[in-house]
């Protein structure tokens, strides 16, 4: 039932695990299968590590699967979206923080999202319990690009925070990885905007595509 191996694919699976992870109460865990495979012996098509004597390529699926993992969060926090939409716009929001150590602990009092109201975003705020990390997810699965404000409530954002980004796009919804071109469709860098005065992040999504953001909280 996934289809071609595509960027596609893999920001639907993203979609996905963000409605996992916003139903992370009755969801123990998830996991993506068949793994590995030999292309000279194949039994699935649909294969996140594929290789031959020499060569090695993982599908988009594989990244969004990596990127995921690496991110995961303890806690979730309120979120509101803004403006509001109706089932039907496929935007799904969740906020969630990770723990801090010590008795007066404090965490951001909550997360405030902007996006149009025709917008067909799926996007996840998270955080790493081990190193007080707030991590925002994004899957956007469109044809057109998307400016999407996070406010960030909270007094850990009193001053510009430490910002990492990374996206997982294509310049083409259907383009996928090959043992010939196995880095067509792989994670890079993206800049991500921030406004001190209305402790905003403006991250500028590309079409097809999945980003996930990790601010550092001071």
């Amino acid at each position: 039932c996934h289809g071609a191996p595509s960027l596609r694919a893999a920001v639907a699976e993203a979609a996905l695990l963000i409605s996992l992870e916003r139903n992370a109460d009755v969801v123990v865990a998830s996991s993506f299968a068949p793994l590995l495979n030999n292309v000279h012996g194949t039994q699935w098509s649909y294969n996140l590590l594929n290789f031959d004597s020499s060569r090695l390529y993982a599908l988009p699926s594989y990244y969004v699967q990596l990127l995921f993992a690496e991110s995961l969060g303890a806690f979730t926090l309120p979120a509101e979206l803004d403006p509001k939409t109706d089932a039907s716009a496929k935007v799904f929001v969740t906020a969630s923080i990770g723990r801090q150590t010590g008795p007066h602990a404090s965490w951001p009092s909550g997360v405030k999202v902007h996006t149009p109201a025709d917008a067909e975003d799926a996007m996840s705020v998270d955080p790493q319990s081990s190193a007080s990390v707030l991590t925002i997810k994004v899957a956007n699965y469109k044809p057109a690009r998307c400016s999407l404000q996070v406010r960030l409530d909270g007094s850990q954002f009193a001053e510009e925070p430490q910002l990492n980004a990374t996206v997982l796009t294509a310049p083409s919804p259907d383009e996928s990885n090959s043992l010939d071109e196995p880095n067509r469709v792989q994670p890079e860098a993206l800049e991500v905007q921030w406004s001190p005065l209305e402790k905003n992040l403006v991250v500028l999504l590309p079409a097809w595509s999945v980003v996930v953001v990790q601010c550092f909280l001071r």
